[in-house]
């Protein structure tokens, strides 16, 4: 009975997870053009410093997102507002 329920928990976990409710909201929010998504681009200079200097008040997770986010050519603030709502600050 116990292991039951750690079962269902552990099927409910995987369903809530932030990797699953990322890529559905990406899915259902931000259009990539097909283009850009054949392959990742380095990062610019610019755009590394800016993610330096942002990732002072944003967890590690939150500028890793947004970080393969730029690199498959969406903007700062687009990327910025996706990590916002998926992994929170």
């Amino acid at each position: 009975m116990v292991s039951e329920k750690i079962k269902k928990l552990i099927e409910k976990q995987k369903k809530n997870s932030p990797a699953k409710r990322m890529s559905e909201y990406i899915k259902k929010n931000v259009k990539v053009k097909k283009e850009k998504k054949k392959s990742k681009k380095k990062l610019t200079t610019s755009q590394k410093e800016k993610l330096k200097v942002h990732s002072k008040h944003h967890t590690k997770k939150h500028i890793k997102m947004m970080e393969n986010m730029m690199k498959g050519g969406t903007s700062f603030t687009k990327a910025h507002n996706v990590a916002k709502k998926v992994v929170g600050k």
